[in-house]
Parts: structure tokens; sequence; C-alpha cells
């Protein structure tokens, strides 16, 4: 017989991530994440799933492995592996039983291993500070330019810099200077050349700009890059394609919102097609809480790309004639991970009843050929509860995507707790989110969850996800009341037992909705911000917030107090439990501060609660405890001023 779920589970679930192809099609190497109770850490070891024989097994014993990608031959496997607190690369040999060895060894760590096509040289970013690493912690940090705070660390003006490290002497070269910032690297086939994507000009920083530029992979000494394409665009990964007749581009023509496009340039850099035009669809990479991964360039040119889909991250293709094709994925399966090699693609699958499988799939017909099975045991005895997809059509003619969740024996007129997403552009879907795992224990408990995607979500089109920039809180408030309204009508939900909770962007509109209307019983707010004059100059993002709340405090202030819940806190009356991570820099701590002090000082019911050394993300990545923490306080919040 299963049982309920409980908010113990998560350290029960291992997740894996990366999958990685041998260049044959044949094995998967992928990374799989389990907690450790003794070191309240999450640790990451090298998983091997062998194709033929549908067997997975470890491959390293971790605990920090994580990025693995395969030579070109097959035979040696490059990874990342921390020593001394910091990520290096090393070499693990899959023909025999010998340990990893390290390759690198750069003060401040280095990036993901990008290998050259003949196998000799290894490309990577890594940051560098400008100071050399000669600064202790009483020297002063000079700024001169926007990045220099980075969510759950300290401040620094480090900038990541391309180095190229040559296998045969382990001589470790830098590429670029010190002033550039630059992300992801690639090879040109002929392996004389780099593509990297980031920014040296003198006002990057504060454009959000960041173009496509050639690197000399055989230079002697740092060298200004030479741009090839999207100058004063967007761009977050490029790569040539097979052929080397041209590349492919992740990004936007412009900075600011908006989707990111599949785009196609000549050699030299000009863009000739948006390929993913037609598709209005946003390109997803992945990164924590947004589950996507880097296109791959399948047999015949066809290249492979996930892309957001009624909320669900799915995998597309499009073949050289322009056509696009939905390979796999539905508002059931979310493709948190994916590769392509030797006509196949390797997929990392969340479902309604799996936090994640790895699956290798034939791409010419569909077939399932391998699945790994590292969760089985630990969700054969949960009753997960699955989510209802249900459409709202709102007064002013705009419908609402959104999911209910609720247990088959639920009474009617039960509570109902509304759960905001964060982003703004992310999205909720059907599958089971382990970063939210209360709403199951609830649910489990007889509440009704309600999850709905709100103007700015991602899935619905580029003109959807760009309709609440500027327009945060009023914008989108409809889509919350309105379909909380529905299932008032449907007799589903008791309207004097109603909660809200939300984090990052949800916890801003947890702030808004409860400083606008007093229909809710209990709110929780996590990870929020409710001032938009402040936060404009005080969070990590630097001219992206600006982008989102379509103004200036110098330009257009009154825009942004209009935006600001901050204002209207007077108006609160709803028992709130405030949830921060003390190094949060994306929505920084002063923000809950002000909310909690304005609500205590008014006599509003109120608690805040600081998570240590924890990052805006902890709700995702952060310690096993501050995680399971997180949901028992929302739990114990909704009992205590939500009859269930």
């Amino acid at each position: 017989m299963k049982r309920a779920p409980a908010l113990e589970d998560l350290d029960l679930f291992q997740l894996p991530s990366d999958p990685v192809l041998s260049p044959d099609g044949q094995r998967v190497v992928y990374s799989v994440r389990t907690v450790s109770t003794r070191t309240d850490e999450h640790e990451h070891a090298l998983w091997l799933l062998d194709v033929p024989s549908n067997r997975s097994s470890a491959l390293t014993d971790g605990p920090t492995d994580v990025s693995p990608r395969w030579s070109p031959d097959g035979e040696t496997i490059a990874f990342l592996r921390d020593v001394d607190g910091v990520p290096q690369i090393h070499l693990l040999r899959t023909s025999t039983d010998a340990d990893p060895v390290p390759v690198t060894g750069l003060p401040q760590g280095a990036g993901a291993p990008v290998w050259s096509p003949d196998g000799g040289r290894i490309a990577f970013s890594a940051p560098v500070d400008p100071a050399g690493g000669s600064r202790d912690a009483a020297s002063p940090i000079v700024v001169r330019a926007l990045g220099y705070k980075n969510d759950g660390s300290e401040m620094s003006m480090a900038r990541s810099q391309v180095h190229v490290l040559d296998l045969a002497t382990l001589e470790c070269r830098a590429l670029t200077a010190v002033e550039w910032n630059t992300r992801r690297v690639s090879w040109h086939p002929d392996g004389e050349s780099l593509l990297t994507v980031g920014g040296g000009q003198p006002d990057a920083d504060r454009l959000a700009t960041s173009g496509v530029y050639r690197l000399d992979a055989r230079a002697a000494d740092p060298a200004e890059p030479e741009i090839l394409a999207l100058e004063d665009g967007a761009a977050l990964a490029a790569w040539w394609t097979r052929s080397g007749d041209g590349l492919i581009v992740v990004g936007r023509e412009h900075p600011g919102a908006g989707h990111q496009h599949l785009l196609r340039a000549d050699r030299d850099g000009r863009v000739v097609d948006n390929l993913t035009a037609a598709l209005d669809r946003n390109l997803v990479l992945g990164s924590p809480g947004y589950p996507g991964a880097m296109p791959g360039e399948g047999d015949g040119g066809i290249i492979y790309f996930c892309a957001r889909d009624g909320g669900a991250t799915q995998l597309f293709s499009i073949a050289r004639t322009g056509a696009v094709q939905h390979v796999r994925g539905s508002a059931t399966e979310v493709i948190a991970g994916m590769s392509v090699a030797g006509g196949r693609a390797a997929i990392v699958s969340v479902t309604p009843t799996s936090p994640g499988a790895v699956v290798v799939v034939d791409l010419s017909n569909g077939e399932e050929l391998a699945r790994s099975t590292e969760n089985s045991g630990a969700v054969a005895e949960i009753e997960f509860l699955v989510p209802r997809e249900r459409a709202f059509v709102l007064r002013n003619g705009r419908t609402v995507h959104g999911w209910v969740m609720r247990h088959p024996s639920a009474p009617d007129q039960g509570p109902l707790l509304l759960d905001i997403h964060g982003g703004p552009h992310n999205a909720w879907n059907g599958v089971i989110d382990q970063s939210h795992y209360y709403q199951q224990v609830l649910a489990a408990r007889g509440w009704t969850i309600l999850t709905v995607n709100p103007v700015g979500s991602d899935g619905y089109g580029e003109a959807f996800f760009n309709d609440n920039v500027g327009s945060w809180g009023h914008g989108d408030e409809d889509d919350f009341l309105e379909p909380i309204d529905a299932l008032v009508a449907e007799g589903m939900v008791d309207p004097q037992r109603l909660a809200v909770a939300g984090y990052s962007y949800g916890g801003y509109s947890t702030c808004w909705l409860t400083s606008h209307t007093d229909r809710f019983a209990a709110a929780i707010a996590g990870g929020l911000i409710c001032d938009a004059v402040g936060v404009t100059s005080s969070d990590e993002g630097g001219p992206e917030i600006l982008c989102e709340l379509g103004a200036t405090p110098w330009g257009d202030q009154e825009k942004l107090r209009a935006q600001s819940p901050y204002l209207s806190v007077g108006a609160v009356r709803t028992p709130t439990l405030i949830l921060h991570g003390e190094a949060d820099k994306r929505c920084p701590l002063d923000q809950a501060e002000r909310w909690f002090v304005s609500l205590r000082a008014q006599g509003v019911t109120t608690e805040m609660v600081v998570y240590p050394g924890a990052s805006h993300l902890f709700v995702v990545t952060g310690r096993p405890s501050h995680r399971v923490d997180y949901g028992r306080r929302l739990v114990a919040w909704l009992d205590e001023f939500v009859s269930s």
C-alpha cells in the first residue's frame, strides 16, 4: 500500500542531470544529485547508462562531480570536481579502474570542459580576479562596472575568461583579458578558433548587451576578440555548424525582455534567419528552476533544442528546410536535460510520478531504448497526486492556463492554496516539483492547490511573455483572483479558507495581493521583493530588472512606484510568513526586512525566517535541511491560520 507524500521524501530523491551521449550513442554519462544527511549537503556523482544492456551504475564516488563531457574518441570523460572548495577539471579513462586525474589548478576554479575536435585540448571559461588573487579580506574592493554582486557569494569583480588547456603539456592559457566577461565557449570544426559569448565593450555591463566573438585558439597571449554577431544584441550561446560554413546563436537581436531565439548566421556573423520565429516559443538552455538544455546538432544538420510550450519544457527539432517538429515532452513530461549523438537523444524526463530519469530515444522513430532507474525504489511507495489541467477565461477575454491538484477524497468547500511561480517568466506544469513539494503534502491532507500561469509566464508566445513588462502587480492581479472565483463558484473551495504563497516573483505577487485584497486568511512570501524603486539598485541583475519593470528611478519613478506593493503595505491585514535567504543577492534581504518591519510596526501578525548563507536559489539547490524546513514552516503557518 502506498503512503502519502512527506517533506522528508526530498532526502530520498536522486536527481539526474546533464546527460551526455558518447560519440557512438552507446553510453550516457550523467551526474546524479543525492542528499547527505550526515553533512547536510547535496552530493553529486557520475553515473553511466549502458544503452544496449539498459543498465546504469555509479562511475565515481563524488561528492562534487558535475558537467561530464566525452572526448571525441569516446575513451575519456572530462568533468568538474571540487579541489579545496573550487571546481577543477578532471579526466577519467573509462577503460581502466584508475582514479580521475586533475588537470587544472586555477585559483578560482574552472568551468565546464569543451573538447577540441582532435581531443588534444580543452577549452573552458573560468573566473579571474583583476586583483590577481592578492586581495585579502580587509582590502578595499574597487567597483567600476555593474555585475559586482553574485547571488550567494561575496562581492567580487571577478570576470569569466576563456582558457585553453593543452592536454599534452597541461599548459593552460587565458585567451581573453580580465576586462572581458565571457560565458559559453565552442570550437570551430578545424580546431583553429573558438566562439564565445559575452562582452568587453565599456558599456556592456549597463546596456546588458552580449555579442558573439571569435578567438584564435592558438594565441600565446590574451588578445582582443573579433566581434562576429549581435554586437548590440543579447547572445546566450553560439556554435559553428558541423560544416563550419555558418554559426547558430541562441539569443535576441536586441537586449531587454523577450524570447530566446535560434538564429542562423553566415560565416561572417551576419544573421540571416530567425529559425524559431514561427514557433513563437522561448528556448531554454537550462538552469536551476528552469529546466532545459543546450541545443545539439544531429544527423543531416537537424538541430534539436528545448523550448517551453504550455509551461512545460519540451524537445523540438528544426531541419535545414526550416521545418520544426515536436520530438518529445508534454504538459506531463518535462525535458530537463538533453544531448544528441549517433542518431539518438539522451534526455532527463520528469513526470507527475518521477522526479527524474535518463531516457535514451531513437530519433528516427521515437522508440525508447534505455531508461535509468535511480528513483524506482524511492518513488514506488509514494502516492503522488497528479494535478488536473485547467483553462480559466477571464472577464477581459484572456485565457489563463493552470492546474488544480487535490486528493480524490478531498471534500468540497475545503481550504485552497494559491501558489505563485517566480520569474516572472517561469511557469507551472503538470509534473512533480521537488522545489515545491509541500504542494503534494498539503493536497494529501485535503487542500486544493491552484497554480496558474499568469501573463508574463513562459510557454504561450512572446506577446504573452512580454505583456507584464512594466505592469507588475496590477497587470496580472486578475489572473490570480478570477481563477479562485471560478473554483469558489464550482463549490470546490471555501472562500473563507483561502491562502496565498509564492517565491521570488511569486513572493512579490503575494505582497501585492495581500496589500490589495483582504480575502486571504494566510500568506507566505518567500525570496520576495516589495519596493520596485529600491530593488533596481540593490539586486545582482543590474539592467535586467530595469528592463522588466520598464522604467528607471531617474526616468520614470512614478511607474516604479505603481508597481511597488510597499506603498500599499498599510492595507495588509493578512498574517504573513516571510522566508528568505541571508545571502540572496537577486532579491536582497533588505526587501524582506522592509515588508516585515512595516507589518510588525502596524501590529499585523508576521514572522520572518532568514536562512544563514542561503542564496536566492536555496529552495532549489540549497542545504537539504533548509529546503525541508521551508516546507515545514509553510505547512505549519497554514495549519495555524487556515483550518484544514
